[in-house]
């Protein structure tokens, strides 16, 4: 039974108990119809919160704010709050990590009309995309960094167990060396 089948059961067993007909009727009508406050109700369960997109992205609450209406299309509900589709931010982040879309594109789409600020936002922009390269330089040199600790551990390592096989034949070696000079004397 889904989810949503569940609620309906359990509002219609206690519509008569606890609730007046008249306050549940609209919302078992909605939820019956699939539709919760103008979104399908398996997207309320799976939507993300603009705190859970901006962590997703990597970005600031004002950036996904900036970007509400241009690159995602977020579904309002009635106490306001944003419900994103976790597929459409999927989307977005795929198409981030590919360069077919960078966010300073959303920012200059929402503000093309303003004029004097749109030199801002370009500038903006153009920093957003500078900020953008150099993480993926820092993480570039990060990965060459990381192969380079792992190379040098395994020379490291080599070598060690070279000079540990020197040490024991030179070990076995004096051993010989002191027995042959005790049988001598």
């Amino acid at each position: 039974m889904a989810a949503s089948s569940l609620h309906i059961v359990a509002l219609r067993a206690c519509r008569t108990a606890c609730f007046p007909a008249e306050n549940v009727f609209p919302f078992l009508a909605w939820l019956e119809a699939g539709r919760l406050w103008g979104m399908p109700v398996h997207a309320i369960v799976q939507s993300m919160t603009r705190k859970q997109v901006a962590d997703r992205l990597g970005k600031s609450l004002a950036t996904v704010r900036r970007i509400e209406g241009v690159l995602l299309h977020p579904t309002v509900g009635l106490n306001g709050t944003h419900h994103f589709d976790p597929d459409e931010v999927d989307d977005l982040v795929r198409d981030i990590k590919r360069g077919r879309v960078s966010l300073a594109q959303g920012i200059e789409e929402r503000t093309a009309g303003t004029g004097s600020r749109n030199a801002e936002c370009e500038q903006c922009a153009e920093f957003e995309s500078q900020i953008d390269e150099l993480r993926d330089q820092l993480e570039s040199q990060r990965f060459r960094h990381m192969r380079e600790i792992e190379t040098l551990a395994s020379k490291w390592s080599a070598e060690r167990t070279r000079l540990q096989l020197q040490y024991e034949n030179v070990k076995a070696a004096l051993a010989e060396f002191v027995s042959a000079i005790e049988d001598l004397a």
